[in-house]
């Protein structure tokens, strides 16, 4: 499902009832994306996905502008909030698992995301 109110933490939200938390404060996120070059390409991927939402690892290999991730279905793997550009970052905390954003616009276009899960951060101790 095509999640369309990735802009803000609501309450009830992890991090939605304090306005100076974030989910972000103890998570990490499993992430899919599709780049595209045009608000209208973005618009058909989305499309798409309204119709079969099961299609986001194909599409990501067939379209996305991202060689890299759309080799493995639009696979960014595990991050935090801060591993990526701010739009991304904040429409990605804004979605619940199984969610996919609506376009957000990058530096050379648009992406879709896909949030797969979430988990606790994992602390690395820098001793």
């Amino acid at each position: 499902m095509i999640d369309n109110s990735v802009t803000a933490l609501g309450p009830g939200a992890p991090g939605g009832d304090d306005p100076g938390a974030t989910m972000s404060d103890a998570l990490e996120y499993h992430v899919l994306h599709i780049a595209v070059e045009t608000e209208s390409e973005g618009r058909a991927i989305l499309d798409e996905l309204a119709r079969d939402p099961g299609r986001f690892g194909e599409l990501a290999r067939k379209r996305s502008k991202d060689p890299l991730s759309a080799a493995k279905g639009g696979d960014l793997g595990w991050g935090q909030e801060d591993d990526y550009a701010d739009a991304f970052a904040e429409a990605l905390v804004a979605l619940r698992p199984g969610r996919v954003s609506d376009l957000v616009p990058a530096q050379y276009g648009f992406h879709i995301i896909k949030l797969v899960d979430t988990r606790p951060a994992r602390h690395v101790d820098e001793d």
